[in-house]
């Protein structure tokens, strides 16, 4: 790394590289483009791309409602007032959940698989398979018999397809065979009129466990065209075969029916218009788009290594106690890739793997399960300059509105909109599960917190009026509406949880349900904040804004129990797991910002609650973890926050670089939760103080990161060296003045004056 007048010159995009291909899933490499995605192998005789639609989930829309809880739901409040909690579960785990209990699972189109024949594994050199996370392609070379093999593949947004490009040195030696399968549940055939088309068809069918559930799903096509200048002959099994050929392009599109469509009839206008381009054109398409929004950030921590060093080992490196600085700058660019990758503006959100998934099963139904996971999901969007994302939430949440309403009425006898733990392609908001996970009422009212914060990012007042108000309103609406006296002249809510924890009552059965536990008041004090600045901004609901402040002052308050730690529930309880994965206390710290320095004692306390749970053996999967580093970043403590990422390194980073819930388990969540926390160590507030390089690790001494943005249209690039920022520039969407810190001064934070559209020389 070079630099020259304060500013560094990035040699190459960053990318993940390889000296081998992957042996198994856990080291192929994602591409994606929000509605598909793909695993790529890159094998050298035989290559497998693991694919995936958005939509292919099995099951139906359908009512869940349990018809005896609108009943009993009163019933199990004065159970739990008057301390009688194992009744109030019993009766919720009978009258409360859903019908059938679970909700379907996401499942994986198939496989895209091709066998090369006259290239001898053993003849190949100079083997290389890389991601390049700026240009989001996916490229495998090799040499063999005095060839150059070099192979391609991205996933478009501007065509809607994967596209795969195969390519040979030397003429007439690429000689290939491709077919298009799923294990269960489809078919792949010739198209008739294209005889250089597959088509897979299939439906999505609920594995036999899911009792209850209707055995039937998403209607699914998936198609290939394939170009080649080679001699392309149909063979069996609806297998192509090529031979004699100097290149292939590969076009791959699929659909469903789930929005209303024919899934072959859209599949295959898809395909036509992707085949309406030659290879060139594709690849110029995508890269332009992609590469808009990748290069937006970059970050640099000192260490070029990753460039050099094969990404397996740099991992294997770092886990054993090396230098994290490069991996830290890489994960960071990748868990940028990976939202980029898997949630576009007219795209579901990232589910809890984003949208990679190989299994018919997957555990947790790879759905969204809206306690933390597709939260934190999005906690990177806006300060890792991606906003547009959230584009794709909003498509989920204005489903899952109509269907919460619903659920309110028929379930809690209330206005506004309701969700609880866990949702999916059908936007369904019951409790599902059981008592420990499902009976949590705040997932909606989360998710929508999240476009709350991209207006404060973007300050779109158009996006707030048409697209986040109507949500938060709704939200905040069932939480006003869902509040009742719990004595002492205090307001409470529920039946409810601390996600998924467990408490130990007065007589030592252990026990989930709760009035107002922490997190819930947590949530329900941001929102209510957020819908009360919102109609200040709009200048609207004036009776509504009344009603949420007086609610406001009669919550429940945040308390410090026994331990000084940050109370979990209304009562100070004993924990059943004092090292539970959750956070969900916490909440206040990270992602909200209602106790920072401002309120010392429960920031301290929330501190000891925080290192409690770590000293019992927290922070055990990677989505807890990337929870911890957010926290203790927050906390302004950057070296226990790196010495979390390393942790995350060792015990739950696949060679792909992917995440691990143990046991061997894919989630997404906590390579952007992980994601987020580097950010945050960057880059942060302190009150009404800008904060830059707000809690650095003391190993990353010299560093640049460009393109970070803050609240209040604000995107800031800066330059640090011995932990000192030497330079940084503001750029501001509005004329505004505020206030920045670096935190190598004792001096007072200056006063700096933005003009709109403007970039401002800080430091």
């Amino acid at each position: 790394m070079a630099f020259i007048c304060g500013v560094s010159l990035f040699a190459q995009s960053p990318r993940l590289w390889y000296k081998t291909p992957a042996s198994d899933w856990s080291q192929a490499l994602p591409v994606g483009n929000g509605r598909l995605a793909a695993m790529v192998y890159g094998g050298i005789v035989d290559e497998q791309i693991q694919l995936n639609e958005e939509s292919i989930y099995a099951g139906k829309r359908m009512d869940r409602v349990n018809p005896a809880a609108k009943a009993n739901i009163p019933v199990i409040r004065q159970l739990l007032l008057a301390g009688k909690v194992k009744e109030a579960e019993a009766l919720a785990q009978k009258d409360m959940l859903a019908i059938p209990l679970r909700q379907p699972p996401y499942e994986p189109l198939g496989d895209l698989r091709l066998h090369f024949t006259g290239v001898d594994a053993n003849a190949v050199q100079n083997y290389r398979r890389s991601l390049d996370l700026y240009d989001g392609i996916a490229a495998a070379s090799f040499d063999a018999h005095g060839v150059r093999y070099t192979r391609e593949v991205f996933a478009s947004y501007p065509d809607h397809a994967i596209v795969i490009h195969l390519a040979a040195s030397a003429n007439g030696v690429l000689n290939f065979h491709l077919s298009l399968t799923r294990a269960i549940d489809a078919k792949a055939d010739f198209d008739p009129p294209t005889p250089n088309t597959i088509v897979l068809t299939g439906m999505a069918m609920p594995p036999k466990n899911y009792v209850g559930e209707p055995q039937e799903g998403a209607q699914f096509a998936g198609a290939v065209r394939l170009f080649t200048d080679g001699k392309m002959t149909p063979a069996e099994a609806a297998t192509l075969e090529v031979n004699g050929a100097k290149e292939a392009t590969l076009i791959l599109t699929a659909a469903t029916n789930v929005w209303g469509d024919d899934a072959g009839q859209r599949c295959r206008q898809l395909l036509r218009e992707g085949s309406a381009h030659n290879y060139a054109d594709l690849l110029a398409r995508h890269k332009a788009d992609f590469r808009r929004i990748a290069t937006r950030v970059s970050l640099w921590l000192g260490d070029d290594s990753a460039e050099t060093i094969p990404t397996d080992e740099l991992l294997r490196k770092t886990a054993a106690g090396g230098d994290d600085r490069a991996l830290s700058a890489l994960y960071f660019a990748y868990g940028r890739y990976l939202l980029q990758s898997s949630s576009r503006e007219d795209s579901l959100p990232a589910n809890l793997q984003g949208k990679w998934n190989d299994k018919l099963d997957p555990p947790w139904g790879s759905k969204y399960t809206i306690n933390i996971n597709t939260e934190m999901n999005y906690w990177p969007a806006e300060v890792c300059n991606l906003g547009e994302t959230v584009d794709a939430l909003y498509n989920l949440l204005l489903r899952m509105r109509t269907n919460g309403q619903r659920t309110a009425k028929e379930m809690y006898r209330t206005d506004g909109f309701v969700a609880h733990h866990n949702t999916e392609v059908w936007a369904d908001t019951e409790p599902i599960d059981g008592v420990p996970y499902g009976i949590w009422p705040m997932g909606g009212a989360w998710l929508t917190l999240s476009l709350w914060e991209h207006y404060q990012y973007s300050g779109d007042i158009e996006y707030l009026r048409e697209r986040a108000y109507p949500l938060m309103h709704d939200a905040a609406l069932f939480l006003l509406r869902n509040l009742f006296d719990g004595g002492e002249g205090l307001l409470v809510s529920g039946p409810s949880l601390s996600p998924e924890n467990q408490y130990y009552t007065p007589d030592h059965q252990k026990a989930s349900l709760d009035l107002s536990p922490t997190m819930d008041v947590e949530i329900t004090t941001a929102l209510f904040q957020a819908v009360i600045a919102a109609t200040h901004a709009l200048q609207v609901d004036e009776d509504l804004r009344t009603e949420l402040q007086a609610a406001l002052k009669k919550l429940v308050p945040l308390q410090i129990g026994r331990y000084g730690q940050l109370q979990e529930w209304r009562n100070d309880y004993e924990e059943v797991e004092p090292g539970h994965r959750h956070l969900s206390h916490l909440f206040a710290v990270y992602p909200g910002d209602e106790i920072t320095t401002s309120t010392p004692d429960l920031y301290k306390a929330a501190r000891v609650s925080l290192d409690r749970r770590l000293a019992n053996g927290g922070g055990g999967t990677g989505w807890s973890r990337a929870w911890v580093v957010c926290l203790l970043a927050t906390f302004g403590d950057g070296d226990a926050a790196d010495q979390s990422l390393r942790v995350l390194y060792s015990k739950s980073t696949w060679p792909n670089l992917f995440d691990l819930h143990p046991p061997e388990i894919f989630q997404i969540d906590g390579n952007l939760g992980a994601t987020a926390g580097i950010a945050r160590m960057l880059l942060g507030w302190n009150g009404d103080v800008l904060q830059l390089l707000a809690a650095p690790p003391s190993s990353w001494k010299d560093g640049k990161v460009t393109g970070l943005r803050a609240k209040g249209g604000l995107t800031v690039d800066m330059e640090w060296r011995d932990q000192r920022v030497i330079h940084a520039t503001v750029h501001s969407t509005r004329t505004q003045t505020i206030l920045v810190g670096r935190l190598a001064d004792a001096a007072p934070p200056k006063t700096v004056k933005l003009s709109a559209g403007g970039a401002t020389v800080v430091f």
